[in-house]
Parts: structure tokens; sequence; C-alpha cells
């Protein structure tokens, strides 16, 4: 996406996320994905993870996170968050406040509202970037997390990536099921 006019993010964005998903997931097949929306079509994908980088609350990336989001329009979002993190970092952006933890959700899942109110979006898990604190401080993250959100959280790095994976599984499953 780095190369990508900004006017067109979000359509390069779905085209690719329609070509990971098609039949043949390969790049070349510009059919796109079937209109059934079923994850359970004879040769789609089942799950195409998208990521992304950036911040909705970034002053200097959050052109690229929407168009991402807009353009990808998914189903299912695992936010990264870093508890440590109170303020946007980087560039001269350090004015602006990043908002608790279950206000970015909202913000999110309403921003992807925005292009599609008909995709049922959300966030169904977090995953806690806790490298620069300690692991009696990341647990206590964690904890807060999925008390705050009642989502399934971890620092994959620190501790597994296995709630998340658990999440994602049970994303597809309703989303078949659905279909």
């Amino acid at each position: 996406m780095d190369a990508v006019v900004s006017d067109f993010i979000s359509g390069a964005a779905e085209r690719l996320t329609l070509e990971a998903a098609s039949a043949a997931g390969s790049a070349s097949d510009s059919g796109g994905a079937s209109d059934s929306g079923g994850a359970s079509d004879a040769g789609e994908a089942e799950i195409v993870l998208v990521e992304g980088q950036g911040s909705l609350m970034h002053p200097g990336y959050s052109g690229v996170t929407l168009s991402l989001l807009h353009g990808t329009l998914p189903q299912a979002m695992i936010l990264t968050w870093m508890p440590s993190r109170p303020r946007i970092y980087g560039g001269n952006h350090g004015w602006v406040e990043i908002p608790d933890l279950d206000e970015v959700i909202r913000r999110y899942e309403g921003a992807l509202a925005w292009a599609c109110p008909d995709i049922p979006g959300r966030v169904i898990g977090v995953s806690l970037a806790t490298y620069d604190i300690s692991e009696e401080e990341a647990r206590a993250a964690v904890r807060h997390a999925r008390e705050v959100t009642g989502l399934p959280a971890t620092d994959p790095i620190r501790f597994g990536a296995a709630p998340l994976a658990d999440a994602i599984i049970q994303a597809r499953d309703a989303a078949i099921a659905a279909s």
C-alpha cells in the first residue's frame, strides 16, 4: 500500500482482498470472490488475514488505516493496543491523546460502518504490545483489556496467540453458519 496513490488505497485493498479470497487464491486471478458471501463456497478462502499498520487515532497514518478498513470491509478485526502509550508516538503528534481501549474499539467499528453499515464488522480480540513494561504489568494489562472489552486478549509474543487464533476460528465458524 505504501506505493499506491492515496485516492486508490481502498480500491487496491479491495482488489487484493478479493484476490486472496478467490478460488485460486492467486494474485493473477482478478475474478474476485463469489457474491454469495458464504465462506464455505468451493475453493473460496474461509479466512483472509489483512495486516494493517498505523491507527485511526494518528493524524499521520489515519488515512491509510481508514482506506484499509473501507477497502477490505473486514467481518472481524483484531485490535493492537499498547497499554503504556497514552499519546500518539512519532512526529509532532504527542499532543494527541489515545482514547480508552473501549472507545478505540467503538471508533474502529464505527469507521467500518461508515463505508458499509450492512457489514457486521467488529473487533473480536485485542493483541497487546507490552514489550516496554514488566511481565507483571503486562499480565495486568491483558486482564484489564479482557475485563474492559469482554474480548479475548493477549500479548502474542509474551503469552502466545492462542486466544486470538481461537477468536478468529470462532468468527469464521459464525460467518459460515450465518451464510
